[in-house]
């Protein structure tokens, strides 16, 4: 049986409550395959939330399609997972199923933040505040070692902004701070282009009461990697 057979074979069901279902595919070829995997209370959890919370996951199958997670996480932080999907890559994709989200929470991918443009418009594009402090760390090798301890200090005081006007406010004070350190301009560039133009949403006030990572979804991913390999 192919898989698009397998999938005919799998669509929505109203007399089975737990079983998968595919409420929505397309399969042209191995470049041109959207996929998307549910069950029935996993979807009506979508009421539930306005925040979509997107990581993909890689080499769980023989062609290495991309597995995307899709959920949400509750006041207690625990992730609540809608469903998953093969797609050709993480790069970009379409698809016409209509869902209105206020944030969209993710890493750094660029797909995922090419697809959050152009479907969900509307909504924030969140990022992954663990992520932000990992890479930022990755890259104190930019700064003199005396000096690592208070730029770590700026950002996460950063972090704690509470409305986008602290924020900016926070920032242009910051970037002002670090102009007179001419030893840490490299990493002053960095910072700016990477956390402040292009994934500036990873502060408290730029989602209120919302997760601060994507830790639940990415755990998820890691636990279905661990279980299919």
């Amino acid at each position: 049986m192919d898989f698009n057979q397998w999938c005919i074979n799998h669509k929505y069901d109203e007399n089975s409550i737990h079983s998968t279902f595919v409420p929505y595919y397309y399969i042209n070829d191995i470049n041109d395959i959207f996929v998307f995997f549910t069950t029935k209370p996993l979807l009506k959890d979508t009421q539930l939330s306005s925040l979509l919370q997107v990581d993909a996951t890689y080499k769980l199958t023989w062609n290495e399609l991309p597995l995307l997670v899709f959920g949400s996480s509750d006041a207690d932080r625990h992730f609540r997972p809608f469903g998953v999907a093969f797609v050709p890559s993480d790069e970009g994709h379409e698809n016409q199923r209509e869902y209105i989200v206020h944030y969209v929470m993710a890493d750094g991918a660029p797909g995922i933040t090419r697809a959050q443009k152009e479907i969900f418009p509307q909504a924030r594009r969140l990022m992954c505040w663990a992520h932000v402090a990992r890479k930022c760390r990755e890259h104190r090798k930019l700064v003199p070692t005396g000096k690592w301890q208070q730029i770590d200090t700026d950002i996460h005081d950063l972090q704690l902004c509470f409305s986008d006007n602290i924020f900016t406010q926070g920032v242009s004070l910051v970037m002002k701070k670090w102009s007179t350190g001419p030893l840490i301009q490299q990493f002053q560039q960095y910072f700016f282009d990477q956390w402040i133009d292009k994934l500036p949403l990873w502060y408290e006030g730029a989602a209120l009461n919302m997760p601060l990572t994507n830790n639940g979804c990415e755990s998820l991913n890691s636990t279905i990697k661990k279980n299919i390999q």
